[in-house]
């Protein structure tokens, strides 16, 4: 049970890790946006 619990947490914070780069790759791209603009 335990290490089903440290499975599953393990890879939510992989998702949220992703989530968090993908954001910031977002925010990169609509800053490089704003300069052309």
């Amino acid at each position: 049970m335990k290490e089903k619990l440290a499975m599953e947490r393990q890879s939510f914070n992989e998702k949220m890790n992703k989530l968090r780069i993908d954001e910031m790759k977002l925010e990169e791209t609509r800053r490089q946006l704003d300069i052309v603009r």
